[in-house]
């Protein structure tokens, strides 16, 4: 017996050794929440009137960093009610040398609220929280900001709120806006980056808030009071600071051949490639959930989904497919796209497809075909251009498809098959066409050349690239124009045909990529210099992603969980973490407008 009881307690000793080790190992990681009550957590309480046993954020950070790591992660949390950056500053030190501490890597800074309330000078406000910063990169930890959150309401205690007549020209809240670009300003001067290497992008409470909009009685249904997000808002917040803490993180797939198309998205979350001769289907994870094989030798375009759900995509046979969302081919399908004299031509480019569900697409011979969602060829078409088309149609808001040509011609098709007009560049056009809030069409030529036409066929300008363009347009939500050019750079044009100011990115490569814009102004866009580029709507670099050292010329999309799914010629499938969640606000923020792809003005 007493051996036995020896031996139990050699085990436990040995349990207990290895959990120290474990621990001295850095299986956990240690962060400390800093700031006001909205970091302490007031409005997710026992007791939310007295602000007494708080969760807030940090414990459901906690939980979602730890779920999705090897690691456990730790919180510790430093909010103080009332407090304002001065304090920060003054008792940083003190948090940082308490002896519990000592293995934290990272602090998530966020005063302001009471700042503003307050009248605190933006200048000051500034000057306190680099106080804090210095403070904690002198203790070899890492300072992470965030933007602070909008307040509906004058708060005289956590009993007593009066709502703002209008949240919007309230000075507190005007003052926020101040102090949150005064931290994009304090991000970029002390270059403070996430682990990833990517310079952070503060999470936006203020936006997020906003967006959630208020109730009759002004409150927003993510606020416990007027100040103090309730439950479900710090879950929120502790969602989108995770989203800032893991930017960059990305995970990829081998897909046995080069990812030169782009993915389409479908309402369920499903993401769509073609890569060879298969179609594939993934769930936001990257789970696989099927794969079809379709084309022979390869499948030829992006793929577009339909309003039931039904994915097309093109071959290099010639064949135009209709997928169900559960793998299969729909009955009367494929199409086979064959030309007068009945040879099957490659579909090589993404397929377009009309509010009444008309597919347009076109091929190696010039033709473009209008097909009706049963499978059949509509009357009056294929209408014939006079080469090969590799630009992908884009649909207006009337109904208009919008195509591009290698006989040097941009082309405006009515829906009965007939030429509205033809606009004629220096060379062949293998950009597709973004569409304007007017209808104005942009697109790139081979001449290097940006046009600007308007639905009527008369250019409106011409911007000139240093070389090539066969990169597509995207807009952002001001209306500038975002662009790649085998000059090696990203454009960026004011509607009137103008270069933004202060804006120039020039990556080490030819740029055939079509940037995608996020809500935020983000920019995804990756370059034949094998990386894929985050760029902050300024212009300056937030992060580049090596790939396999291959090209990238696939096309970004922007998932609204903030994952964002784009392939390299090696073979990669990735799918990248982004604090950037969903498309920007604009008439055409990516390539085929619209994570459906549909390629529609006013589409999904």
């Amino acid at each position: 017996m007493a051996k036995v009881k020896l031996l139990v307690g050699r085990l436990i000793a040995l349990a207990l050794a290895a959990l120290m080790l474990w621990s001295m190992l850095g299986c956990n990681r240690h962060y400390i929440a800093y700031g006001d009550s909205i970091t302490e957590g007031c409005g997710d309480c026992l007791n939310n009137r007295s602000c007494v046993d708080c969760d807030g954020y940090p414990p459901k950070l906690e939980s979602l960093l730890s779920i999705a790591s090897d690691y456990t992660y730790y919180i510790h949390n430093e909010g103080k009610k009332g407090k304002t950056a001065a304090w920060g500053k003054d008792n940083i030190q003190t948090v940082l040398d308490k002896e519990d501490y000592a293995k934290a890597t990272h602090v998530l800074i966020q005063f302001g609220t009471n700042d503003a309330l307050n009248n605190v000078l933006v200048s000051t406000f500034k000057d306190n929280m680099q106080a804090i910063i210095n403070k904690t990169q002198q203790e070899k930890k890492t300072p992470l900001l965030a933007k602070i959150p909008i307040g509906y309401g004058q708060c005289s205690s956590l009993q007593h709120c009066d709502p703002y007549p209008d949240p919007q020209t309230a000075p507190a809240n005007k003052l926020i806006r101040d102090y949150n670009v005064a931290i994009d300003e304090l991000v970029r001067e002390n270059q403070i980056r996430v682990s990833s290497g990517c310079l952070l992008n503060p999470p936006d409470f203020y936006a997020y808030f906003e967006a959630t909009g208020v109730d009759a009685q002004g409150k927003s249904p993510e606020f416990d009071d007027r100040l103090h997000p309730n439950t479900q808002g710090y879950q929120a917040m502790a969602q989108l600071w995770m989203n800032a803490l893991w930017e960059g993180r990305y995970t990829w797939r081998n897909m046995g051949g080069g990812v030169y198309y782009s993915p389409a998205i479908g309402a369920d979350g499903t993401v769509y490639i073609g890569v060879n001769e298969a179609l594939y289907a993934f769930s936001a994870d990257g789970a696989q959930r099927w794969s079809i094989e379709i084309g022979t030798p390869s499948v030829t375009g992006s793929p577009a989904i339909g309003a039931d759900g039904t994915i097309y995509v093109g071959s290099a046979n010639g064949d135009v497919h209709a997928i169900s969302p559960d793998g299969a081919e729909k009955p009367n399908w494929p199409f086979r796209a064959s030309g007068s004299d009945g040879t099957a031509y490659a579909a090589t480019t993404s397929p377009a497809i009309a509010a009444d569900g008309t597919v347009y697409i076109g091929t190696t011979n010039g033709d473009v075909h209008a097909i009706s969602p049963d499978g059949a060829e509509k009357p009056n078409w294929p209408f014939h251009t006079g080469a090969a088309i590799k630009s992908s149609p884009a649909i207006g808001m009337d109904g208009t498809i919008y195509i591009g040509s290698d006989d040097g011609k941009i082309y405006a098709l009515n829906p009965d098959g007939s030429e509205k007009w033809s606009h004629e560049t220096g060379d062949r056009v293998r950009s597709s066409p973004a569409i304007g809030v007017e209808g104005t069409i942009y697109i790139g030529s081979d001449d290097g050349m940006v046009y600007a036409i308007d639905s009527t066929g008369r250019r409106q300008w011409s911007y000139q690239t240093g070389s090539c363009v066969r990169s597509s347009p995207a807009i952002g939500s001001g209306g500038t124009i975002y662009v790649g050019s085998d000059d090696g750079k990203v454009h960026a044009i004011n509607s009137d045909g103008t270069a933004r100011a202060n804006w120039d990115f020039e990556t080490g490569m030819w740029v055939r990529s079509s940037p995608a814009i996020a809500r935020d102004g983000t920019i995804f866009v990756g370059s034949n210099d094998s990386y894929i580029y985050v760029i902050n709507a300024d212009a300056t670099l937030r992060c580049k992603l090596q790939t396999d050292i291959e090209e990238v010329e696939s096309s970004a999309a922007i998932g609204p969980n903030g994952m964002v799914y784009i392939g390299d010629v090696a073979g990669r499938f990735y799918t990248i973490r982004s604090s950037s969640s969903g498309l920007a606000d604009s008439p055409w923020p990516m390539f085929r407008h619209d994570l459906q792809n549909t390629g529609r003005a006013g589409g999904p």
